[in-house]
């Protein structure tokens, strides 16, 4: 780290030939009060001679507190996962029909429809769900739909798809839910041993407009990261794996609070009208 002196450790390991010997290796990492770039040197020593070596570029972060709940904030979230993480001063709703009329932020946690099995939606039900968030819209409301594993039915104008990518990039540099972040910090996530950074990433619906994307044969024709309006408010749909790795990933750690702030900021859509005569 730039400014410090080098830590160092050896691994003693000995090899029969033509063995492979996979090798897990703990490094203390040095505090950071800001993002700092470092480097990682791997050595291969016999005796006294390095027979290879090779130097990774690498980022240390400073540990972030996450995004404080917001005021107007709700979050529906009944495995408590997101919940757990976020901490205490969330307000919490059982239903999406339970959104109260003073809200201006809806945070739909991670897993959230998984949890319990959601109605049929019915045309014309005022009590329903997909009602309820259709007028909570149309009152110039955001909602943050945080990781899922479905979509209940007629809820959102997309669907969830199979892809789930190591590897994604930012297509908006300069968006507020981007604050801090490069396409270089969007791919491997730690946390799981395939590294994924998004599940199940949605369909990019029309007029909505991806603030990430991931490499793929498909083109943009999903992306992991997706905001559109909707009446006179905005749909955040995020299919990143921000909580599950928020203790883990600094990436995604930071990501969640950049999505948070960027929703309970957000402005009211404004709805141009046109008359023919």
């Amino acid at each position: 780290v730039t400014g410090q002196g080098n830590a160092t450790g050896r691994v003693p390991v000995r090899l029969a030939p033509c063995q492979f010997k996979e090798l897990e290796y703990a490094v203390e990492v040095p505090a950071a009060t800001e993002r700092t770039d470092a480097s990682l040197t791997l050595s291969l020593v016999r005796g006294q001679d390095v027979v290879y070596e090779q130097k990774l570029n690498c980022t240390v972060w400073p540990r972030e507190p996450l995004a404080t709940a917001p005021k107007g904030a709700v979050l529906f979230d009944p495995n408590r996962a997101t919940a757990k993480l976020l901490g205490a001063g969330w307000q919490r709703i059982d239903s999406l029909a339970a959104v109260p009329p003073e809200a201006d932020l809806l945070v739909v946690g991670d897993g959230a429809f998984a949890a319990s099995e959601s109605p049929t939606p019915v045309i014309g039900d005022e009590k329903s769900e997909a009602t309820a968030l259709a007028g909570f819209l149309d009152r110039g409301g955001t909602v943050l739909v945080l990781a899922q594993t479905t979509y209940p039915a007629g809820l959102f104008p997309t669907n969830l798809t199979d892809r789930n990518p190591t590897m994604c990039f930012a297509t908006m540099a300069d968006h507020p839910a981007l604050a801090g972040l490069t396409s270089a910090d969007l791919r491997w996530w730690a946390g799981d041993g395939e590294h994924g950074v998004a599940v199940r990433e949605p369909s990019r619906p029309v007029g909505g407009r991806a603030l990430v994307v991931s490499g793929s044969g498909n083109g943009l024709q999903t992306a992991p990261l997706i905001e559109y309006p909707a009446g006179a408010g905005t749909i955040l749909l995020s299919q990143l794996r921000l909580v599950e790795k928020a203790d883990r990933e600094p990436a995604a750690r930071r990501l969640l609070s950049n999505l948070i702030r960027h929703a309970a900021d957000h402005p009211q859509q404004r709805k141009r009208l046109r008359v023919l005569s």
